[in-house]
């Protein structure tokens, strides 16, 4: 097991704001993809613009970030090359950081100017049921229950497959112990908890992916509503977790004596004041978002195979509607929805007394440019597949 360095990304550097971003899911299901799909995504909605989202390479030129997702995207392509494919993912073996940059492009500009970097934490999925074994694997755990505790931003990754093809009670339950539901509760609770207790802003987003096949133009094949309400049966519990842990309580006003005429103007004065407080407390929000990873393919064939006594789901991929003498391009959708997410909780905790206030005044005094960037994507309109599930002021403590 190799030993991930954690503190690189804590650097006070004048110029660098690391934004942290935590993953709860299980192995082999598509982080990578996510992650290349979201920079396709974002480099055309920064097309035309003096600023640039990459992977972060070193003074070296080194990127372990960019080798990956070649690597991802590389295996992709040659599937699309074949017309039909079976994801071949090995999964995360160790730790692994994606390390993002958002910064001006342009090459004028001076090189000390400020830097957005995205650093999204992956680890092996099945440490969430089964943590490692050893000094080195239990202190690496803990410091990925660190991160995680510490993101701001939490991402759960969900095979859609997986939901829309258990159609028996057997697959159903096969289906929440493959994506590790109970676990993903467990952790998104203690998340949850933290942030409550913190006092501090919260974003959690539930992204489906190879979302492709539930997705159609076509109504009589269009199953996103089938997906949406199967996605709500699997994970209601975390959802509810989640909002227990850090949404304000409604408090029911003591019954009094008061005439109906005051406690009218009362009522007025309360509905009056609410409308001018400042939105300064931290808020959490969660939220929908279905992708396409691939965008021109579709399962023609899922298969549940038993094997000594557990269940696995295999699904094998074409390209949809594929045109004679004309290669199959990859068309991700949905994921810039992810980063204009982000964006926006940066923009809109700014008056948080806190870290939100902190970053957003240090991007506007080092590089406005950026700053105005980040503003813009914060506004985009979501998507169509976009839903907000529940959103809130953090609960004060005590």
């Amino acid at each position: 097991m190799s030993e991930l360095n954690f503190e690189i990304y804590s650097e006070k550097k004048a110029q660098v704001f690391f934004y942290k971003i935590g993953i709860i899911g299980p192995s082999r299901v598509g982080k990578t993809s996510i992650i290349a799909a979201l920079l396709d995504e974002a480099k055309a909605a920064l097309a035309q613009t003096q600023v640039s989202i990459a992977p972060f390479e070193n003074e070296d030129g080194v990127s372990p970030t960019k080798e990956r997702i070649i690597n991802t995207i590389t295996d992709i392509e040659a599937g699309l090359d074949f017309l039909t494919f079976e994801p071949t993912g090995m999964g995360t073996a160790d730790p692994f950081i994606f390390d993002l940059i958002m910064k001006i492009a342009s090459e004028r500009y001076d090189k000390r100017t400020a830097q957005l970097r995205l650093a999204i934490l992956d680890y092996p999925g099945g440490w969430l049921k089964e943590p490692p074994r050893g000094d080195i694997g239990h202190k690496t755990w803990e410091k990925c229950r660190e991160w995680i505790l510490d993101s701001s931003v939490i991402i759960v990754p969900i095979d859609a497959a997986l939901m829309m093809e258990a159609d028996t009670k057997e697959r159903a339950a096969a289906a929440r112990q493959l994506l590790q539901v109970y676990e993903v509760e467990k952790l998104v609770r203690d998340w949850a908890k933290g942030r409550w207790s913190k006092g501090a802003s919260a974003l959690l987003l539930f992204v489906p992916v190879k979302c492709e096949t539930y997705f159609s133009n076509d109504s009589n094949k269009n199953q996103s509503q089938g997906l949406y309400e199967k996605f709500d049966k699997f994970y209601a519990n975390a959802i509810e977790a989640a909002k227990q842990e850090m949404s304000e309580k409604e408090v029911e006003e003591p019954e009094t004596s008061s005439p109906p005429g005051i406690l009218g103007k009362i009522d007025k004065l309360k509905k009056l004041g609410g409308s001018l407080v400042t939105p300064s407390n931290p808020t959490y929000t969660i939220e929908y978002h279905p992708i396409d990873t691939i965008g021109c393919i579709e399962i023609f064939n899922a298969e549940w195979i038993n094997t000594d006594g557990k269940l696995s789901l295999n699904c094998q991929y074409r390209v949809r509607d594929p045109i004679s003498g004309s290669r199959p391009k990859r068309n991700p959708s949905g994921t810039i929805d992810l980063l204009n997410s982000i964006c926006k909780q940066i923009v809109e905790n700014r008056q948080n007394s806190s870290f939100f206030l902190r970053a957003w005044d240090w991007l506007k005094d080092n590089d406005m440019l950026l700053a105005e960037a980040i503003s813009k994507l914060s506004q985009e309109k979501p998507g169509s597949r976009f839903k907000e599930i529940a959103k809130g002021n953090i609960a004060k403590k005590g």
